[in-house]
């Protein structure tokens, strides 16, 4: 789906279509001069329709959407050895507003700098990597909802006094960059867990009370997630809250942007977002499993070490954990191993209903990257295919009859 053509299929295109468009538009990255004018008129092209809608799309993108708006700035501080990326940008211009001190060469990631397989020790990139890094997505939420609106779609760099003058501006009352927040997450965040608390709240009051905040009725007519799944997303964040903060949607948008990333086997690109991650939050396991799995395909003892450190770490996917180290185990001919961890899984914390996700498999000889798996099916049929491979026959024969338990 070409985010420069979504809003030029129709002439009427609903609102949930022109939030996801703007929210697709606003994290691509244009490959060429034409792509990029073709982008900034898309995006004015979904801001005049939503405005036709009632709805306020300089704001939207300004106070809901910061991340989505900035994110290449922030990647690009991240991998600047990706060039076609900052050719579309003033890279050395945002680098000095940020305060990185570097040039666009001097900051490539570092856990794929020595092609050994050793153990996985930590990067020491927090040693010597810029410690302003650990500002920017403030910094760059301020400008954001600040600047013009054709510099914040252009990634146009502010002048220095203006950059300033930003930074000192009061915030945007909570209750603005809540709704506009919920707009976004209603029509293009599919999964509930990664909405805000605020979000959630707001959907619940319009679902239950037809209280409609900012906008109006028209700006909702979309239908919203299901009653009871949003009720169960609320009870659980009532029991256990989970981090919204900006921790946690700035973490979103980059692995968002990893993804894409590792389609195109662009492997220190998508570890070099979540090392710079870590070292700001070094206690998220999302991060050091998303390491982990960002090198897979190319590391593998390296992989596991981050995978281990993420589950004693707390990372709440268990399954998709265990699927992975054990796709490590057995790269490293450590069949017997990745068996036992598949069994003691399955006999002791598997669990009804396993969140699916982006997996690495095995497809003939070569590792591939597959969306939405799901990860007790492929656990189970790698466990079969490593006893195969071990001469355990009364393992396989285990695994096989669990394989068609699965599909029964």
């Amino acid at each position: 789906m070409d985010p420069l053509n979504l809003v030029q299929q129709d002439t009427s295109p609903s609102v949930r279509r022109l939030v996801l468009s703007l929210d697709k538009l606003l994290i691509s990255i244009p490959q060429t001069i034409v792509d990029a004018q073709k982008r900034v008129a898309a995006i004015q092209r979904c801001v005049r329709l939503l405005a036709a809608l009632g709805i306020d799309g300089e704001s939207l993108v300004r106070y809901g959407m910061p991340q989505r708006a900035t994110l290449a700035i922030y990647v690009a501080a991240i991998t600047p050895q990706r060039k076609a990326l900052l050719t579309r940008m003033n890279f050395d211009g945002w680098r000095s507003l940020l305060g990185l001190g570097v040039t666009s060469d001097d900051l490539p990631g570092t856990l794929l700098t020595d092609e050994g397989e050793g153990e996985g020790e930590e990067s020491s990139a927090g040693e010597t990597g810029p410690a302003p890094l650990f500002y920017v997505p403030a910094r760059l939420n301020k400008w954001a909802a600040n600047a013009p609106f054709s510099d914040l779609i252009q990634w146009t760099p502010p002048a220095v006094d203006d950059w300033e003058r930003m930074a000192l501006e009061q915030a945007p009352a909570v209750d603005v960059t809540d709704a506009y927040t919920w707009l976004w997450q209603r029509n293009a965040v599919n999964e509930l867990d990664r909405w805000t608390t605020a979000s959630l709240h707001l959907e619940y009051r319009w679902q239950n009370l037809q209280q409609v905040g900012l906008f109006s009725e028209a700006a909702l007519a979309g239908d919203g997630p299901s009653p009871e799944l949003l009720n169960g997303v609320i009870a659980q964040r009532a029991v256990e809250p989970g981090d919204t903060s900006e921790m946690d949607s700035t973490f979103w948008a980059l692995q968002d942007t990893a993804v894409e990333y590792l389609t195109h086997n662009k492997f220190a690109e998508a570890v070099a977002l979540f090392e710079f991650h870590h070292k700001r939050y070094p206690n998220d396991a999302r991060a050091m499993n998303n390491m982990g799995f960002c090198l897979m395909a190319v590391s593998p003892s390296k992989a596991l070490h981050w995978l281990e450190k993420a589950t004693k770490y707390g990372y709440p996917e268990v399954t998709i954990n265990t699927f992975n180290q054990c796709c490590c185990l057995e790269r490293l001919n450590r069949g017997a191993e990745a068996l036992d961890k598949a069994e003691a899984y399955w006999q002791r914390e598997r669990v009804a209903h396993a969140a699916r996700g982006y997996l690495w498999v095995l497809t003939g000889a070569e590792w591939r990257l597959a969306a939405d798996r799901d990860p007790v099916h492929e656990l189970a049929t790698l466990a079969l295919r490593v006893a195969r491979d071990l001469g355990r026959d009364d393992r396989a024969a285990r695994w096989r009859e669990r394989l068609e338990g699965l599909a029964a």
